[in-house]
């Protein structure tokens, strides 16, 4: 949809070198600054923000957008994760279940309905880009024997494949809107409805807050397995970008070591 002028790549990896650099140094100040609800909510607010810039597609309001979410997501994700651990130790204080099951069970709940997110998407992305049916489909094929990587779209076998053209204007216009609307209900639900957590934390200076952040990662270094983690950490953002995004365009390599690295983390490989 936003592939025209690499707006999409280029967007994409400023959102991503913004995303590092944030997760490091903003997390703990903004929830400690602005409280825990209000960073979730800016955090909504700021994704419909970037989800919206695709209505206008050019470089300069898609990496805007980009540094934005980029700015946002890492203390977006803390506050998640925080309100997910507080209704975890609350529930388990009803409970005789020790805290370690009850926090698997309710990040296991949140990963499910964030997982089920993307298939209800696709849904609605299926529903609203599909060919309708008083359309004659037209018969689509390719060189079945360049994919992937080496794919070559401007090959005249290629160029009139249907499949490989945007959507039109109506329909990404629609699509866009409809998830902006979703997110709006969001915001709007959860400004009404989600209690504040109220934090333990002493509010300290913010550069203090920042500077402490950062030299807390560093001591991770000392810890010889915490060092082995960051090439497979590495590894995996690199190509979870990829795969989220342009997963038509990787090579066999690329698949192979990103399976690889999501198994030595002990996570599903297959979990995009």
């Amino acid at each position: 949809m936003n592939a025209a002028s690499n707006i999409g790549s280029k967007s994409l990896a400023v959102f991503y070198s913004f995303a590092m650099v944030s997760a490091l140094l903003l997390p703990k100040w903004s929830i400690e600054t602005f409280g825990c609800k209000n960073v979730l909510l800016v955090g909504m607010i700021v994704t419909c923000c970037y989800i919206a810039s695709n209505v206008y597609l050019c470089v300069e309001t898609m990496v805007a957008a980009s540094i934005l979410y980029g700015v946002v997501i890492s203390s977006y994700i803390s506050a998640q994760s925080l309100y997910v651990n507080e209704m975890a130790i609350r529930f388990q204080l009803t409970t005789r279940n020790n805290i370690e099951t009850v926090m698997a069970c309710f990040f296991g709940i949140y990963a499910f309905f964030l997982e089920s997110s993307q298939v209800s998407g696709n849904i609605i992305s299926y529903f609203v880009l599909r060919i309708p049916s008083y359309v004659v489909e037209r018969r689509n094929n390719s060189e079945s024997n360049k994919c992937g990587i080496n794919f070559d779209s401007d090959n005249s076998a290629n160029i009139t494949n249907t499949n490989l053209l945007p959507p039109p204007e109506i329909e990404r216009i629609v699509l866009i809107s409809i998830f902006v609307s979703l997110g709006i209900l969001a915001v709007i639900l959860a400004g009404f409805f989600l209690e504040s957590v109220m934090t333990t934390e002493k509010n300290v200076n913010g550069f203090q807050s920042i500077c402490h952040s950062f030299v807390a990662n560093l001591l991770h270094l000392k810890n010889y397995q915490q060092v082995l983690l960051i090439p497979i950490s590495v590894l995996i953002g690199l190509q979870s970008s990829f795969f989220s995004n342009e997963v038509t365009l990787v090579s066999k390599l690329s698949l192979i070591l990103y399976l690889i690295a999501r198994l030595f983390e002990n996570k599903n490989p297959f979990s995009f």
